[in-house]
């Protein structure tokens, strides 16, 4: 998959709260992110007649864009958190400023745990595990 599937991917699971999301997934959403919010941010600056208003466009073209993305990056948090097996839970932390930073870092270092957990089968290892179980069932263990 390229990037843009991946990014987009995380917009067509915006309402999945089950599950787990690779850390590709969360890492390229992460990134495209920031590229839009930095392109918004150049591109508002440029609208930008004066600082004194209280609504600048920047202000607003940043605000929309972190308006929209919100439920996303909320649900692909709760996924990767699953994927790492932790209780989604952990998630509103994102909402909070410096935690959520520490929160996208931990999701974005952290590696998958490679058995099936509660929320599912890894993205990541799925066929690996699908050889295992079918070595299992054929009394090749």
């Amino acid at each position: 998959m390229s990037i843009p599937d991946w990014y987009l991917l995380a917009w067509k699971r915006s309402f999945d709260i089950k599950g787990r999301s690779q850390r590709r997934e969360f890492a390229y959403f992460f990134i495209v992110s920031v590229i839009v919010g930095l392109a918004l941010l150049s591109v508002g600056s440029t609208l930008a007649s004066d600082e004194s208003q209280t609504i600048t466009p920047t202000r607003l073209l940043i605000g929309l864009y972190l308006a929209a993305i919100i439920v996303p990056k909320f649900t692909l948090t709760v996924r990767r958190l699953h994927d790492v097996e932790m209780s989604g839970w952990f998630a509103p932390l994102c909402l909070v400023p410096y935690a959520g930073l520490v929160l996208d870092v931990f999701c974005l270092i952290a590696d998958s745990n490679p058995r099936p957990n509660k929320w599912g089968v890894s993205p990541k290892f799925k066929d690996a595990q699908r050889w295992m179980t079918s070595l299992h069932t054929k009394g090749l263990d």
